[in-house]
Order: C-alpha cells, then sequence, then structure tokens
C-alpha cells in the first residue's frame, strides 16, 4: 500500500470509521467537576440581576448604533444574545452574541459574537471573536466592534447564585431585540428580558444522550430537505404583530439509521417563533438517510421574507477518470450561484464519502468574488469493478449562515468498470 492509500485509510479511521465510542464515566466524571461559571438550571439557588432598562438603553445605543446595526445586519427585527457573568462578590461583566451557541456548543459558533464588554476590538464584518483565544493577532483579525468599557455595575444589580451552600460564579442569559427601518431610524427600542436556558439546552429522546456522542464530521440529512418541518410550522401571532422576521436555528440529531434523536436550539426570535419551530420538528416525521453513526446537522427555519443570502454553493462538476496513469483521478468542481459583490472571508468544510468512508476532505478559506468556481483534484483508486455510491457535504456545520441548504449535500452513483 502505498503512502497516500495509507493515509486515506487513516482518514478514515480517525474521521469516518468511529462508531461513537465514548467513554461514559470519563463524561460524568466531567459534568460534576465545578464549573468556573454556572447556569441558573445548575444551582441550587438562582443568581439575580435586576436591570436599570433606562440605562441599558442608553448605553447599548451608543455601541450598537442603528447605523451600525443596518451596517452590519440591515433593516428589520433583529434579535441578540446578552450573557451576564456574575462574580462571588456581585460584580459583573456581558458578552453580546447573536446566537447562544457561543456559550452552550463552543466550536459551532453558527453566527457571530458582536461585542465583548471590555476589550477593545477593530470592525469587521462576518466574523466572529472566541474570548477562548490566545493568540492576540487571532484574536483582532476575528473582531467586530472598537467600543469603550461600560459601567456595568449600575446597569445590572446582581448577586451570584449558591452551590453546596457557597457563593460561585453565575451566568445569565438575556435576550434583547430592536427594529430598524431602512432609513436606520428606531421603530421599536431596545428591550431585553432574561431567557431560560434550559430552552437552549440539548433534548434527546433518549436522556442519557448528549451531544458527545454524535459525530459533527458526518451529518444527518433529512430525505425531504427538511420540508416536512417547515410545512408543519404555523407563524405566530405574537410575530405577526410584532413584525418579526428573521430565522431560527436549531442543531438536529439523527440516530445510525437516520431516525430522529434529538434537537437543541441554537438561535431563536423570540414571540413564539421558537417553540413554532420545536413542535414542527417534535411532530414531523424526521427520517435521515443511515450514515452508521449518530450525526447531526444545523438547519435555519425563515420567518417572514426570506433574506437573499450572498452564497447557494453547489456541485458542478464531479468526474473519475479510470485511467490508471492518472493520479489524481477525482475532479470536484463547486460553484457560487450568487453574485457576490466582495470577498467573503469565511471558512468552510467540504467532505466526500465513498460508500461511506471519507475519502476527501478540504478546509476552504473564503470565497473570492472574482472567482465563483473553485475546483479540486485528488486520488481514489479501487480494482474492483462496479457501483460506488458517493456523498458530498459542502458546509456541512454551517459556517456559511446560507439560508438556502438544499444543494449543499449531493448523492450520486460512480461506475468503475
Amino acid at each position: 500500500m502505498n503512502r497516500l492509500l495509507l493515509l486515506v485509510s487513516l482518514t478514515i479511521i480517525f474521521n469516518g470509521g468511529c462508531k461513537n465510542n465514548v467513554d461514559d464515566k470519563a463524561i460524568v466524571k466531567w459534568q460534576k467537576m465545578e464549573s468556573w461559571a454556572n447556569y441558573d438550571d445548575l444551582l441550587d439557588i438562582k443568581s439575580e440581576a435586576a436591570i436599570d432598562t433606562v440605562l441599558f438603553r442608553q448605553e447599548i445605543n451608543q455601541i450598537l448604533t442603528p447605523e451600525k446595526i443596518y451596517e452590519l445586519f440591515g433593516s428589520g427585527y433583529h434579535n441578540f444574545y446578552l450573557a451576564l457573568t456574575i462574580s462571588t462578590d456581585g460584580r459583573n461583566n456581558f458578552t453580546i452574541a447573536t446566537d447562544v451557541s457561543l456559550w452552550l456548543s463552543p466550536g459551532l459558533q453558527t453566527e457571530n459574537m458582536i461585542f465583548s464588554e471590555g476589550t477593545e476590538l477593530s470592525v469587521e464584518k462576518n466574523k466572529f471573536l472566541s474570548t477562548n483565544h490566545t493568540n492576540e493577532e487571532e484574536i483582532h483579525s476575528h473582531a467586530i466592534f472598537n467600543t469603550p468599557f461600560l459601567d456595568t455595575k449600575n446597569i445590572f444589580k446582581s448577586k451570584p447564585g449558591i452551590l453546596n451552600k457557597k457563593s460561585v460564579r453565575s451566568i445569565k442569559l438575556f435576550a434583547m431585540n430592536i427594529t430598524i427601518d431602512k432609513n436606520k431610524k428606531i421603530i421599536n427600542p431596545w428591550a431585553i428580558k432574561e431567557i431560560d436556558i434550559s430552552k437552549y439546552r440539548e433534548h434527546f429522546l433518549n436522556p442519557k444522550l448528549n451531544r458527545y456522542y454524535f459525530s459533527t464530521g458526518l451529518p444527518a440529512v433529512s430525505i425531504d430537505g427538511f420540508e416536512s418541518i417547515r410545512k408543519a410550522i404555523v407563524y405566530p401571532k405574537a410575530a405577526l404583530k410584532n413584525g418579526v422576521t428573521g430565522r431560527v436555528i436549531v442543531e438536529i440529531f439523527a440516530d445510525e439509521e437516520g431516525k430522529y434523536a434529538g434537537y437543541q436550539l441554537i438561535k431563536g426570535l423570540g414571540y413564539e417563533c421558537d417553540e413554532a419551530v420545536i413542535e414542527a420538528i417534535k411532530n414531523a416525521k424526521f427520517r435521515g438517510y443511515p450514515t452508521g453513526q449518530r450525526s447531526s446537522i444545523i438547519v435555519p427555519f425563515e420567518f417572514g421574507p426570506a433574506k437573499t443570502s450572498p452564497i447557494d454553493l453547489a456541485v458542478q462538476v464531479f468526474d473519475y477518470d479510470g485511467d490508471p496513469n492518472v493520479y489524481n483521478n477525482i475532479k470536484l468542481g463547486i460553484v457560487n450561484k450568487n453574485k457576490l459583490d466582495k470577498n467573503l472571508e469565511r471558512n468552510y468544510f467540504i467532505y466526500v464519502y465513498m460508500n461511506g468512508y471519507l475519502i476527501f476532505q478540504n478546509y476552504c478559506a473564503g470565497i473570492s468574488k472574482a472567482e465563483t468556481q473553485q475546483f479540486f483534484w485528488f486520488r481514489w483508486h479501487t480494482d474492483k469493478p462496479g457501483s460506488y455510491n458517493y456523498t458530498i457535504y459542502i458546509d456541512p456545520e454551517n459556517r456559511l449562515n446560507d439560508s438556502n441548504r438544499e444543494n449543499n449535500t449531493v448523492r450520486g452513483t460512480l461506475v468503475v468498470k
């Protein structure tokens, strides 16, 4: 076996061949460790935080101005999340992001963190900052805003929670929203409300499961393209009345046979939109393709007019050259069907499976506005003629945040003579 085939075999062992071998005892031990910060649902006595709404609006309007929100997200209704960290002596600080995954599911970051209190940041669109980064250059390359430190003591009057009869560092989550028009004027001013963190926890049919049991490299793909879920969603009257539009983002989990296993809400809209999506997911007859592994996929659900996404990637070419003298005998061509007005600097992955085994993966560093096509050449060889089923996954982690995901999974059959 040559070095390349050995490399492919090792890739399969580490990426595609694992059957969710999870050390249950290690997980339980990790879960029982005292955390550096605790959400209220883990505490014996919940933390407390009273908000001075007037002062909050004054301060936040200086940071997230209507002009800045319009520049980054456009007009309309916008929902953000604020995580308030309360130290054992009652002092606090906060972070604002566009989705909850930043705190509950590190590594997902389906949208962007937009503001980290007390951190000097540069202005840049469509990127996130993880406060876990230790590389200063990396922090600044992913930053969004340049903003002053806020006096949170006067905005939030807080008390830490109690665990095992002692004060511990606590985290409370708040949803905050604003509506602006096309003239960058505020229609509905900032509203902020504490949210129940359990709503955003993982919810599985089998309560013994958690995300550690699910593969992120091999996504669950619904056979009907999630249409059964979309058709079951009822637009809430509260959302219609308040002109709420946008996306609810959910991670859906499937078992080895492709059957529904559970969900986790990542980004909501409020006004009963989140509940409408969750209810549809739980009641829909979800059927995914069997993968032999527990897997998951991140799915956006639109409320109101769908936002035009600059990203709509599709497979343009997938050719196999049977000539044994050709080394890189597979050509994969990806095209963005929409025209970009500037380069999109978001990283994403492409995976190719053949008969369930990973044969190619590529880390893509953004999309160029000048080149709508991307081509990849790689080697896959077999001595056995016959039909081989392939699956191509484009950005299964939904890092590009494209609302149309219908082209992101391609299945087909390759005939080798």
